[in-house]
């Protein structure tokens, strides 16, 4: 099975330019990183983070910089093996980023008035509303 390239109109692969893009401009590589951590596949995020980890140097260069094995960077980078988040950590710490957390501008209305909503309640769902005993055998009995 042969994987098919995109070419740009301007020559070269998709890839290489936006390799090239994210070594020439730090403001394009950041809001690349930002737009790649709403992703919540991590094999997709980690093949995605594959053109940022070129354009600084390729994986020798990060293997190098972490400690991090080459063969199990080509493997967290291929998004065929889901990396943990120490080895995304530093890849992002390679690419000169940290991960910071921020609180969102507003809650959902029922979480300001400090009710918890049904969804958020534990057994909530249609599976497990009535309640659970564990029999003998610990076994999970409705």
């Amino acid at each position: 099975m042969s994987i098919k390239k995109e070419f740009s109109p301007h020559g070269g692969t998709l890839d290489d330019l936006i390799i090239e893009e994210l070594k020439r401009d730090e403001g394009f590589r950041s809001e690349y990183l930002k737009g790649l951590l709403t992703e919540q596949d991590v094999p997709f995020l980690a093949l995605c983070l594959q053109p940022v980890v070129e354009s600084l140097g390729g994986v020798g260069a990060l293997s190098k910089a972490t400690g991090l094995g080459r063969q199990s960077l080509y493997k967290a980078l291929s998004g065929k093996r889901r990396p943990d988040m120490r080895t995304l950590l530093k890849i992002l710490d390679f690419a000169g980023y940290e991960l910071s957390l921020q609180k969102k501008g507003t809650l959902p209305r029922v979480l300001q008035a400090g009710k918890t909503p049904r969804a958020y309640r534990a057994g909530s769902g249609k599976a497990t509303r009535r309640p659970l005993s564990l029999t003998r055998n610990n076994r999970v009995k409705s």
